[in-house]
């Protein structure tokens, strides 16, 4: 397996159970997306090789640096796990829906991430994130290696919004089960992924980071600036 993307190769597929919520959900899957408003132009996305490694933090931040970051997941997963879930705001479903109608259709095709043409579900600061890291190539030596949305390195079959937590600023945390899988089977249990989303004025709720349940956790927003920085 190349290691551009310092994924070592004995990385498992990321896995998680998913808990149980009173209120009813509707997943967002190719069925369901094209009977949505049309949305613009898809593109697609590199669907490498991320598995998410249980080391992946002290490959990619040199030791001190990628474990205090994997400790900071932990330290923000272990209340959000503890919380019961509450339904999300319309807004806050609408926005992550629209994400996943988008990434349903983007697929299809090979090549980046194209993220442009979603920059108003994200804060500025991490689009500008994405946008750099979707920039970088195997000749860079580094890439985004899997893919942002599932936490996989295989096709996202469909996503539901199972429930919120509320957090610290004013934010909210979005569970999402996002189920993935190679062309025509799926991996078994949903991926289980974490969207924090901030509020902005009257640009509604934004998606400020993803987190994802692997061992140890940890954020997308870290991910990306340790690529950036080359560690």
């Amino acid at each position: 397996m190349t290691q551009y993307g310092r994924v070592k190769p004995d990385c498992m597929l990321l896995k998680s159970s998913i808990t149980q919520v009173s209120h009813t959900t509707r997943a967002i899957t190719p069925d369901t997306a094209a009977t949505r408003a049309p949305m613009r132009s898809a593109s697609s996305i590199r669907l490498i090789s991320f598995t998410g490694c249980r080391t992946l933090h002290l490959t990619m931040g040199r030791g001190l640096a990628g474990c205090g970051a994997a400790l900071m997941a932990l330290l923000v997963l272990a209340p959000l796990q503890a919380a019961p879930l509450v339904d999300c705001p319309l807004p806050v479903r609408e926005q992550i829906d629209g994400l996943y109608r988008w990434q349903l259709q983007r697929q299809e095709q090979p090549g980046s991430l194209a993220i442009a043409t979603q920059r108003q579900r994200f804060t500025p600061q991490l689009y500008r994130l994405l946008e750099r890291a979707d920039a970088l190539t195997p000749a860079d030596g580094r890439f985004i290696d899997f893919d942002p949305f599932s936490g996989t390195q295989v096709s996202t079959f469909s996503a539901v919004v199972l429930g919120c937590v509320p957090a610290k600023a004013e934010a909210v945390v979005a569970l999402v089960a996002v189920q993935a899988g190679l062309t025509g089977r799926t991996t078994g249990a949903p991926q289980q992924l974490r969207y924090v989303l901030s509020p902005d004025g009257a640009a509604g709720w934004r998606i400020a980071d993803i987190i994802y349940s692997s061992e140890p956790p940890f954020r997308l927003s870290t991910y990306l600036k340790q690529l950036l920085e080359g560690l």
